[in-house]
């Protein structure tokens, strides 16, 4: 009869040292946070990386000059908790089967003084800092990042988007460049899809935990939720176009 009455306390103590590891994990990602974020220069030369001059045709020494601008890039500017925590986004949702997998070369990471609870949005006067990173992730094949110069150009060679061009899909272009990379037609056309499936938006960082908005299809999207207590990974919220 004893234990009983012993069991809300033991429940509180085990409630109070899961709370601490919680804001022990936030000051430690916090604290991480500090390196090896992308300066205005760094993202503008981002913007500025070219990989061809033009692309008129798809060959596999397009994709291995691709692949070696990647590669380069992806020795520089390491920041293993922005890494680990894209990582475990990105693997929760990815299923594709293509030879390179294809992601942003740079994402949003934002830091709230604050705890996340569905359908409160009062977190947002309490941000503590927004950066953005280099994300790298580990995977048994290459990783590409989509810089904007091949991005535009790719888009360009498929046809179909928003310009004064007013030039129409080359369906026969984006079944052969599928067989490179994953290749999704935006829901509202004139635009392509080019990374791969989960397109990682952003990371926001609270005391409780850290949710990632991402895109999971060409028409819908969600965000996920890691507890800092455990290593749990919850679908907190979904959208369609």
């Amino acid at each position: 009869m004893k234990h009983l009455y012993l069991l809300p306390l033991l429940l509180l103590v085990s409630c109070i040292a899961s709370n601490k590891d919680a804001i022990s994990r936030y000051d430690e990602i916090v604290n991480a946070l500090d390196n090896d974020s992308l300066s205005a220069k760094h993202q503008q030369l981002l913007k500025e990386t070219r990989v061809a001059d033009s692309i008129t045709t798809l060959s596999d020494d397009f994709f291995a000059k691709w692949q070696k601008v990647s590669e380069d890039l992806a020795s520089q500017h390491i920041n293993p908790t922005v890494d680990s925590l894209y990582q475990r986004a990105f693997d929760y949702i990815y299923n594709g089967n293509y030879p390179y997998i294809v992601i942003s070369p740079s994402v949003t990471v934002s830091i709230y003084d604050a705890e996340y609870s569905k359908g409160d949005y009062s977190y947002k006067s309490h941000i503590v800092s927004e950066r953005r990173y280099l994300p790298h992730l580990r995977k048994d094949k290459p990783v590409l990042y989509l810089f904007e110069s091949v991005n535009n150009q790719l888009s360009s060679y498929l046809g179909g988007i928003n310009d004064d061009t007013g030039n129409s899909i080359n369906r026969k272009r984006a079944v052969q460049l599928n067989q490179y990379i994953e290749v999704n037609y935006g829901h509202w056309g004139g635009y392509w899809h080019l990374a791969s499936m989960p397109i990682i938006f952003e990371i926001s960082v609270f005391r409780n935990g850290v949710w990632v908005a991402l895109r999971d299809s060409w028409h819908t999207g969600q965000t996920v939720f890691m507890p800092n207590d455990s290593d749990d990974i919850q679908s907190i919220d979904r959208w369609i176009e």
